[in-house]
């Protein structure tokens, strides 16, 4: 037995994986909200077809306010500072997006008592460098 979406809550709908995803949603006949913090140009196509939400996860007002008002089926939970170099230069900026960030969606959907199937997707970049043999990089 599936499980049908309808509406779905995309973060990071901005950047190369969520502008993918937003996609794929559509041409499913998902209706899809996507949320950016800055730039739109990856789904510039899709403005007309999906609502676009300026949306700092570091703000826990903004994010209550969106998961209230779009009630999602389904989260996919892509905004995060993801560049190693950027982490590096802007550790706080890192952790407060990453953690507080994921938290405080997670605790939106909560409050709001929103039975939705969460999906926060990670990097590779969290299992280090890997050997060539390695390659693809298992779980364990």
């Amino acid at each position: 037995m599936g499980y049908k979406i309808n509406k779905c809550l995309v973060t990071g709908c901005g950047g190369f994986i969520g502008s993918y995803l937003a996609e794929f949603l559509l041409a499913e006949g998902v209706a899809v909200y996507g949320t950016v913090y800055r730039d739109t140009r990856k789904i510039e196509h899709l403005k007309d077809v999906m609502s676009i939400l300026n949306c700092d996860v570091r703000k826990n007002t903004q994010v209550n306010e969106i998961v209230d008002e779009v009630q999602p089926d389904a989260v996919f939970h892509l905004a995060a500072q993801s560049l190693i170099a950027q982490s590096r230069k802007e550790p706080e900026i890192t952790l407060t997006t990453n953690l507080l960030g994921t938290l405080y969606l997670l605790e939106a959907i909560r409050r709001a008592r929103i039975d939705a199937v969460v999906v926060v997707v990670g990097s590779s970049s969290e299992y280090g460098l890997g050997y060539e043999n390695e390659i693809p990089i298992k779980e364990n």
